[in-house]
């Protein structure tokens, strides 16, 4: 019996032969795109030629491709088109999968809508028309949008594991708040994260460029590679991600936008990481929102915006750490009512500006520890030129300020500062002169300063502009803040760094801005300290690419006989700080080789 019926299943797979899709062609064989459509079956290709079809046009449910004759190819996609003046120009709302795909086309009017159903929308060209997705995990990949006149969103999606990747979007023609932008990612499901990866954003007239909305669902957002540059009067890239789980925001740029570069509001959590945010009409990164967990700022360079590089407010724990901030017109930093704690460390706060107090940073009303920063070149009209801390601040340690401008208080102002806690400044480099420290209310200078010049690889400097009479038109160029070989800020700070709020919490870092790690023995006395400001000194490590090899001996042989004074390279191969670049400095390299 077993026989017979394994002969029975290889007779009819003999003469049932596998199963092939079929092909569909329009015109071809049909003159009407919608009953090609009609009539093909799942795993179908529908082929359309170039061409101009106007209507309606719905996938019904069906797991096939619907192309142009070469998706791939730019030319024939634009001259294989889809219209509809009346309405939507191609449906999917009967539950339509991954399977179901639309490649290859220009969609001219009408755009595209998914009710209850998560297609694949891949490499088409959309002309004045988005895509509309309600309660779908859609895939919108490598689409070209020209400018569009509907009065949403170019894309707006809601459900969950939506990925919108590879996309560039030029920008809405229609100003104001209607018109609200590029992507829009609005409610959610639980589930799998939404993605919005690698897209392009150029030019956005209405509100947003990104934003996203959560009210209940706990959406998961991960946002990773964009560009988001040159939106009009009122476009900014507004992230809200009111309730959310988690956001993480990571190598973006986004530059040049007449509004702020990054809004938050969060309710959770949120990570910022390695991104770009520059040249902003307005502050580059707002975080604002009673959030019940820790944010993390890590690793982003935030410069040139005309407000405040990054500001904080109401956040429960921000960690802010191991970013480049320079080149701000109002604050590098604000932090303001975190009552709950926070973290300042490991950052490079250069060349920023204020029109009032707290040039570098500004501290209000928060429990922050302040600490490994390196605040240099800043500049406040009233006061406060690197660091202004009024209401409370839990501790100011390990930092270097240098070359900081303002009236009173230039390297730090530390005002109206409450008895309990008191804010400590100690082992940190800063001037101990009351033009430069000016300590008010029950402020005290702890132990552990220094007053000498940090001896920075390249300190930067002050651009007069041509008119050395004039600082208001000064600029400050910022320089290289790696510590040369006998800086007196090498295992100068205090590695007893915790918050007493918060003793289970270490807030010393395990590592610096550069990644390398945080407590190195610097001076090799054998005894590891940590450095004050926000990069750790490794002996022998020339070139900063955190290891000491072959290449740093070469870089001490090239400047053998040199005057340290010479140049920045002879000063760095200086390894034993002795004056003089010799053998015995190749000697210490080579002994401290795969270190």
């Amino acid at each position: 019996m077993l026989c017979e019926r394994i002969c029975i299943c290889i007779l009819v797979g003999i003469f049932m032969g596998p199963a092939f899709s079929a092909e569909l062609h329009v015109p071809a064989q049909y003159a009407d795109l919608q009953d090609a459509i009609s009539d093909a079956s799942d795993g179908d290709v529908v082929i359309v030629a170039p061409g101009t079809y106007t209507g309606s046009f719905n996938f019904l449910g069906k797991a096939i491709t619907v192309q142009s004759t070469a998706p791939d190819d730019d030319a024939v996609r634009d001259a294989t088109i889809l219209r509809n003046m009346e309405g939507t120009c191609v449906r999917f709302q009967s539950g339509e999968k991954a399977s179901s795909v639309l490649t290859g086309l220009r969609i001219i009017v009408g755009g595209i809508s998914c009710t209850a159903s998560s297609p694949s929308i891949v490499g088409n060209r959309l002309d004045r028309g988005g895509i509309v997705c309600s309660q779908s995990s859609a895939s919108i990949v490598n689409n070209l949008f020209t400018p569009v006149s509907s009065t949403q969103y170019t894309i707006t999606c809601s459900g969950s594991a939506v990925t919108i990747e590879g996309n560039t979007i030029y920008g809405n023609k229609l100003a104001g708040y209607e018109q609200l932008g590029a992507i829009g990612i609005d409610g959610g499901i639980p589930g799998a994260p939404t993605v919005i990866s690698r897209n392009t954003i150029i030019g956005i007239q209405g509100k947003y460029g990104i934003y996203v909305q959560d009210w209940s669902y706990g959406l998961s957002v991960i946002i990773t590679g964009n560009e988001i540059l040159k939106s009009g009067a009122d476009a900014f890239w507004a992230i809200q991600t009111l309730r959310t789980e988690h956001c993480l925001i990571a190598g973006n740029i986004v530059a040049d936008n007449r509004g702020y570069g990054v809004f938050d509001s969060s309710w959770r959590s949120s990570t910022f990481f390695g991104n770009i945010v520059m040249g902003n009409s307005g502050r580059g990164l707002v975080l604002d929102g009673s959030m019940e967990q820790p944010i993390l700022v890590q690793d982003n360079r935030v410069s040139d915006n005309s407000g405040t590089g990054i500001f904080c407010i109401y956040a429960k724990y921000p960690i802010i750490i191991s970013n480049d901030i320079f080149g701000n017109m109002n604050f590098g930093m604000e932090v303001n009512e975190a009552l709950h704690g926070g973290i300042l460390s490991c950052n490079i706060i250069a060349g920023n500006g204020s029109g009032g107090w707290g040039g570098g940073a500004l501290i209000v009303n928060s429990y922050i520890s302040f600490l490994g920063n390196t605040v240099v070149g800043n500049e406040a009209a009233v006061g406060g030129g690197g660091l202004e801390v009024s209401g409370v601040a839990v501790a100011v340690a390990n930092n270097i300020f240098w070359d900081n401008r303002a009236p009173v208080g230039r390297s730090i102002w530390v005002r109206a500062s409450r008895p309990h806690p008191q804010t400590h400044v100690s082992y940190s480099s800063v001037a101990s002169g009351s033009d430069e420290l000016l300590l008010e209310g029950s402020a005290i200078l702890g132990p552990g300063n220094i007053d000498v010049d940090p001896l920075f690889v390249d300190p930067g400097h002050w651009d007069d502009a041509g008119t050395p009479d004039d600082t208001s038109d000064d600029v400050f160029i910022p320089g290289d803040y790696h510590l040369l070989p006998g800086s007196p800020c090498i295992d100068a700070g205090t590695n007893d760094v915790d918050n007493p709020d918060t003793p289970e919490t270490e807030t010393l870092p395990d590592t610096d801005i550069a990644g390398i790690p945080r407590v190195i023995d610097g001076d090799l006395d054998g005894v590891a300290t940590v450095d004050i400001g926000a990069y750790e000194y490794l002996p022998g490590d020339l070139n900063h690419d955190g290891k000491v090899n072959v290449l740093d001996l070469l870089l001490v042989r090239n400047s053998l006989g040199r005057d340290p004074a010479s140049s920045i390279e002879a000063r760095k191969a200086d390894v034993n700080a002795d004056g003089a670049v010799n053998v015995e400095d190749l000697i210490m390299v080579r002994g401290r080789l795969a270190r």
